[in-house]
């Protein structure tokens, strides 16, 4: 009798359990999840809906996803339903996904050669996701750049290691000629990138402590996932003694860049 009960405590537990799998909402969308891997030929996986409602009675739902084989790198998908019509179609712009390392390697070349106490890491980021219909896969890269109907921004992270006592002007003029020299680099490329720069300071004990990437992530993902970014601690503002940004609309100005330092001590 008494082992009766203790297996129908048990199934009362399972039927709990499988009761409250089926309440929880999960992101899921086999449409796009085709969509994307006709397209671009290797398997996706949706992480969950960006705006409320789980995608349901909106014109745009808006999801995020990432390829199986590379779970940090999210894009946006959008299922579109135009006007009244029942026809529904989707963007996405894992395009940028791709094309990041290219964008990344050059930069890393020019951080080896002119800065090498600091590193980085991209987020590409197109701004109207039907543009990408025609390119999907790393040979694109020329025509993508060079393709001036496309909005395209490229936001980078720097994390820069600064010894005791570091010179800051000496600091300003090494970060004022990166910049000049990112602008002049897509300039050649005849690209209208907009580049938009973080550079974070921090001391050298901490240098190694400080991920590009996670702070990357970080900061494209809180503009589409406010949910992930507040449930997900920021463990590196601790050894971040300053950071400004910069954009290639700026006019580079070392004294202006110095006073992002005044108040480092």
């Amino acid at each position: 009798m008494k082992k009766r009960r203790i297996l129908s405590g048990l199934l009362a537990l399972s039927i709990i359990a499988v009761l409250s799998g089926c309440n929880k909402t999960v992101a899921k969308d086999d449409k796009a999840l085709s969509y994307l891997e006709k397209k671009y030929g290797t398997e996706f996986v949706i992480d969950g809906y960006q705006n409320s409602d789980n995608g349901k009675d909106v014109d745009r739902a808006k999801m995020l996803a990432h390829a199986v084989n590379n779970k940090n790198k999210f894009f946006t998908v959008e299922r579109v339903k135009i006007g009244t019509s029942t026809k529904i179609t989707y963007e996405d712009d894992y395009f940028c996904r791709l094309v990041e390392p290219l964008y990344d390697q050059k930069i890393k070349d020019d951080l080896g050669k002119d800065f090498p106490d600091a590193k980085s890491a991209v987020h590409v980021e197109g701004m109207e996701y039907q543009e990408f219909e025609n390119y999907k896969n790393k040979s694109d890269y020329d025509r993508f750049i060079r393709d001036d109907s496309i909005n395209k921004k490229t936001e980078v992270s720097f994390v820069v290691k600064c010894e005791d006592n570091f010179d800051k002007n000496a600091m300003a003029e090494k970060i004022n000629s990166l910049m000049q020299k990112l602008v002049d680099d897509l300039k050649k490329e005849n690209s209208k990138v907009v580049v938009e720069a973080a550079f974070y300071l921090v001391k050298s004990n901490n240098y190694n402590k400080v991920n590009p990437e996670v702070i990357s992530t970080r900061e494209s993902r809180q503009e589409v996932d406010s949910k992930w970014v507040s449930e997900n601690k920021d463990t590196t503002e601790k050894y971040i003694i300053a950071s400004f940004g910069l954009t290639s609309y700026d006019k580079f100005d070392t004294s202006e860049i110095l006073k992002h330092m005044q108040y480092i001590r």
